[in-house]
């Protein structure tokens, strides 16, 4: 028979265990929790909140600026964007279309699949 405890260590990571029953963790936490709040995360600093979320000084892990996948210490602090946006001055703006990967509105690195990288156009295969 299992006990409570090797219960509560063999649940799935991204839930927790609340009266025997497994609940999804905040979509804030990256992978370990011990409630359903954003301040219920655990991990080392850099690794307690999810991609697009960052530590407060509360230890909430609080949403980032749109279309920003990491800004450590604040909002408004973004140093990396989501597929299809490049940052500039710590803001995210969308790349040309069907661009996965730019360094600007009208320079193109990688297109989304089914496209192709032609003369700095992504262009459908």
């Amino acid at each position: 028979m299992i006990t409570m405890k090797e219960y509560v260590f063999n649940v799935h990571p991204g839930y927790f265990v609340q009266e025997g029953v497994c609940i999804q963790c905040s979509s804030a936490c990256s992978n370990i929790c011990i409630g359903p709040n954003s301040s219920d995360c655990l991990g080392s600093y850099n690794d307690k909140c999810a991609s697009g979320y960052y530590l407060t000084s509360d230890e909430f892990c609080s949403i980032c600026s749109h279309n920003c996948s990491n800004c450590p210490f604040s909002f408004d602090n973004c140093t990396t964007c989501e597929e299809g946006y490049y940052l500039n001055s710590s803001n995210c703006y969308p790349c040309s279309e069907n661009c996965k990967y730019c360094s600007s509105f009208n320079t193109r690195i990688e297109c989304f699949e089914y496209y192709h990288l032609d003369s700095n156009e992504c262009k459908q295969n």
